[in-house]
């Protein structure tokens, strides 16, 4: 079963490598900031406010697929 995990400064440059292979610069990631959690295909940044916000959404480029997308979590 997929395990979802908090972000650890562990986790800083495989983050800042990915979204930086999307085109992101570093002043457009937030994840240190935001509430950032870390699966076995990849991770998500969301942030708190009047609505909550996604900030990042990314899925390694070997997980992408039909497959992973329709899992279900138990």
């Amino acid at each position: 079963m997929e395990e979802i995990r908090k972000y650890t400064p562990n986790d800083k440059e495989y983050i800042v490598n990915a979204l930086t292979d999307e085109g992101l610069t570093e002043d457009e990631m937030t994840f240190e900031t935001d509430e950032t959690y870390l699966s076995d295909v990849g991770f998500f940044s969301y942030r708190e406010g009047e609505y909550p916000q996604m900030t990042h959404f990314y899925v390694d480029k070997d997980k992408r697929g039909f497959d992973n997308a329709q899992k279900r979590r138990k």
